[in-house]
């Protein structure tokens, strides 16, 4: 009887992997990690005097004998710009999401090199630096508003204030934060194409993602400051601050997966249509999956659906699109 109980095991579990299309191998690599890297200093308001700041980072490898340079990913968390690290989930009415070192280990057992940053957030008041940035074309500052009330909801759990969305300082510390983050996210990728012989990394294999601020802050690393790299993909994430007409047609830009719940923030909702919008008039290549069920939350073992008409899990159509944009040999 055991036996026809784990042959009956075996073929669910086989019929499920087929069903659901996963192209991946379970548990390739075991995973060697490295954490509190310094990647760069960033500036903050302190005592009301700028401070510089160590800027550190995760770094997930798989172990092996091969020495090869592998392609990286970058994994940064949400939180609205007022909190968070590699290590937390968030649980809203039940639901809850998954990390981004959960994210990162999982990445790294397929072969990848994986990198989960700290960034400076509204409550350390950061100073960005605004380097090749022209504020009069590149960016919206008063689009911070979109996400203001999601953050002071955040800042409530914090014990900290409300951020007025009529105050113009205020908007200027949201935006500030917005703009730092993506400076530091820019920063950990650049270290990493600097080092890459000593982390193992292919410089010209660099995929950048996240959920929520950590997805906000992927897309304006890569069409907002336009740091090259190979793909970019957002868990519920949109452009904020930077401008979508960043995005114009004949440039060469990185493909594109976007994630979005049924119930997400509002925002997100808006944003979404007009960034495929955007994407099909200047020629980015892009996918775009659902998650049903689900709001701004979500687990990486989600069910998500597409246009295909495929229902894959987060995790596996995430993997995918990296497979298929990196073609590595791993």
């Amino acid at each position: 009887m055991k036996k026809v109980i784990y042959y009956l095991t075996v073929v669910l579990f086989s019929s499920v992997l087929l069903f659901n299309d996963v192209v991946y191998a379970n548990d390739k690599y075991e995973v060697e990690i490295e954490r509190n890297i310094k990647y760069g200093e960033g500036f903050i308001l302190k005592d009301g005097q700028p401070t510089s700041v160590d800027l550190l980072m995760n770094i997930y490898k798989p172990i092996t004998s091969d020495h090869k340079q592998r392609p990286a990913v970058f994994f940064t968390y949400g939180g609205a710009f007022q909190r968070g690290t590699p290590h937390e989930r968030y649980e809203i009415d039940g639901q809850q999401d998954t990390s981004p070192e959960e994210y990162c280990k999982r990445l790294a057992q397929e072969g990848y090199v994986c990198f989960a940053i700290n960034y400076r957030v509204t409550p350390d008041l950061p100073i960005p630096h605004l380097k090749g940035i022209n504020e009069s074309t590149l960016l919206n500052r008063d689009g911070i508003k979109l996400m203001m009330d999601r953050a002071s909801q955040v800042r409530a759990d914090m014990n900290l204030p409300p951020l007025d969305p009529k105050n113009p300082s205020h908007i200027k510390i949201q935006s500030d934060a917005v703009l730092a983050a993506a400076e530091d996210l820019q920063s950990a990728v650049q270290y990493v194409k600097q080092n890459a012989e000593e982390l193992s990394v292919d410089k010209n294999k660099i995929i950048i993602g996240g959920f929520s601020a950590g997805a906000v802050t992927s897309w304006n690393v890569a069409y907002g400051l336009k740091e090259p790299v190979t793909a970019v993909f957002l868990l519920s994430g949109a452009p904020i601050v930077f401008e979508l007409d960043n995005i114009k047609a004949g440039e060469n830009h990185p493909p594109i997966l976007q994630f979005l719940a049924q119930t997400d923030l509002t925002g997100a909702r808006i944003a979404n249509p007009l960034m495929i919008e955007h994407y099909q008039k200047t020629g980015v290549e892009y996918e775009f999956a659902w998650v049903p069920g689900f709001g701004h939350f979500y687990p990486a073992g989600a069910t998500s659906m597409s246009g295909d008409a495929r229902r894959i899990p987060v995790e596996t159509r995430l993997l995918n699109f990296i497979k298929r944009v990196v073609e590595p040999t791993i």
